[in-house]
C-alpha cells in the first residue's frame, strides 16, 4: 500500500500567485457580462412591461397592477391555469 505524503498548505501570497486574482477576473467578466445580457436585462425588462400597458410602436405607459389585477377576475383566466397545471 501507497504511503501518502503530506501535501504542503498553498501560499497564495507567495510570488507565483501574484496577479492570480486579476487574471481570475478577466477570465470570470465575460461570463458576467453575457449573463446579465441575456438573463438579468431581459427579467428585468419583463418585470417592467408586466406593470405596463403598451403597444409595439408607442412608449409603455404605467399601469400599475392592473394588468395583474384584470385576469384574476376572469373565469377563462382561472380555467386555463388549472388546465396548465394539470
Amino acid at each position: 500500500m501507497r504511503r501518502k505524503t503530506p501535501r504542503r498548505p498553498i501560499n497564495a501570497s507567495s510570488p507565483a500567485h501574484c496577479g492570480d486574482a486579476r487574471l481570475a477576473w478577466a477570465l470570470i467578466a465575460p461570463s458576467f457580462v453575457g449573463f446579465a445580457v441575456f438573463a438579468v436585462y431581459p427579467t428585468l425588462r419583463g418585470l417592467y412591461l408586466s406593470f405596463a400597458g403598451y403597444k409595439v410602436l408607442t412608449r409603455p405607459s404605467w399601469v400599475g397592477f392592473g394588468n395583474h389585477v384584470k385576469p384574476a377576475g376572469d373565469q377563462f383566466f382561472w380555467c386555463s391555469l388549472g388546465a396548465g397545471i394539470n
